[in-house]
């Protein structure tokens, strides 16, 4: 395995960023069928289907950028943990998803 130094940092986020919108993608194409099966309507369906792909490149993107900040600020990045990043994405993915919930709801009409 190579090393990474710290000005890798913009090359291995972008990476992993990719890495998470292909992931996401997938994610949507296995849900997809499902939110048919159960019947779920469209504004939820576009909803969970537009914040699946933003969520896991919000998550990629933060577990390779979170070490590269903790070391720049002269840290130990394995401060890092795993409660700690999934309690992030964990908050950011919640975020995330009201925030694309209501912008689609609107777009459908739907009054909350």
């Amino acid at each position: 395995f190579a090393q990474v130094s710290q000005r890798d940092w913009a090359a291995v986020i972008a990476k992993e960023c990719l890495t998470g919108l292909g992931a996401g993608t997938l994610t949507c194409a296995a849900v997809l069928p499902l939110l048919a099966v159960m019947k779920i309507s469209r504004h939820v369906s576009a909803a969970i289907l537009v914040t699946l792909p933003i969520l896991t490149v919000f998550a990629s993107g933060l577990g390779a950028a979170l070490p590269f900040a903790v070391s720049a600020l002269g840290a130990d990045p394995t401060i890092i943990a795993a409660p700690a990043m999934t309690t992030l994405v964990d908050v950011g993915g919640l975020l995330a998803y009201f925030i694309i919930a209501r912008l689609v709801f609107a777009a459908f009409g739907v009054k909350m």
